[in-house]
């Protein structure tokens, strides 16, 4: 099967990440209520293949250092994503450009998408320390039903009473994410807004191609509609989801 690129990858993680921050119970559950971390990508082999900044408070967060074309590529690294739980927005920086791209999101749509998700069966598997904090380590199975489609996933989650969010989880590649160097502590209120010399953009798209690109763009989609704006899956990441399936928050 050939995989989607990593510009594809980090779209579908950003939703990912929105829709986690807007339905889950687990956020703001912890006593830590405001933090950075480093947020580190394990691959299979126990290497680390990417790594961002985490900043969190309550009702806020903020990701950066994401890269939209992979080390290989020597592709950008400064990629930002900033999430206001308070307005019910999603913003993405693009600190190259000094341009970003900002969503609204409807809490109401989020959360009937999420309903899609049932956690099934949790298995204990003890107890670990994570970074400090004493975890619950589980073994959780999730299904995944959505226009017929169905796909139940298995993955392994450090869970701590203290922290907000899982600290670990193993996928069933054996591919992990994890939060090390964890500051617990008060975070600047500047961290979650858009410096004032940036300008706002119609569409991730634009938000991340070239000059060069967007002529490209511009002459290939001539004549169709693409005033739209909103959040657009390219069509390399589609192909992976269910036949049928609307991103929450757009047209498509």
């Amino acid at each position: 099967m050939k995989k989607y690129g990593i510009a594809d990858r980090w779209l579908v993680s950003f939703v990912t990440v929105t829709l986690f921050f807007f339905v889950s119970p687990w956020v703001f559950a912890g006593k830590v209520k405001e933090f950075s971390a480093d947020q580190v990508h394990i691959d299979a082999s126990g290497k680390v293949d990417n790594s961002g900044k985490l900043f969190f408070t309550e009702g806020k967060m903020r990701i950066e250092g994401m890269n939209i074309q992979g080390p290989r590529r020597g592709g950008q690294t400064d990629m930002i994503v900033i999430v206001r739980k308070d307005l019910k927005l999603h913003r993405m920086l693009n600190p190259k450009k000094k341009a970003y791209f900002e969503r609204g999101i409807d809490e109401r749509e989020m959360a009937s998408f999420s309903g899609q998700f049932k956690k099934g069966d949790e298995k204990d598997l003890g107890t670990e320390t994570i970074q400090g904090y004493k975890c619950r380590k589980k073994q959780v199975t999730t299904s995944f039903e959505m226009m017929g489609y169905k796909q139940t996933i298995q993955s392994i989650q450090w869970v701590s009473e203290e922290f907000p969010m899982p600290l670990r989880t193993q996928n069933q590649d054996g591919s992990a994410t994890e939060l090390r160097n964890i500051k617990e502590g008060n975070q600047s209120a500047e961290l979650f807004e858009v410096p004032s010399d940036y300008t706002q953009v119609s569409d991730l798209f634009e938000l991340m191609e070239e000059p060069s690109e967007k002529r490209s763009r511009k002459r290939q989609h001539q004549g169709e509609d693409s005033g739209k704006g909103g959040f657009n899956l390219p069509e390399g990441a589609k192909k992976y989801l269910p036949k049928g399936f609307k991103m929450p928050g757009s047209g498509e």
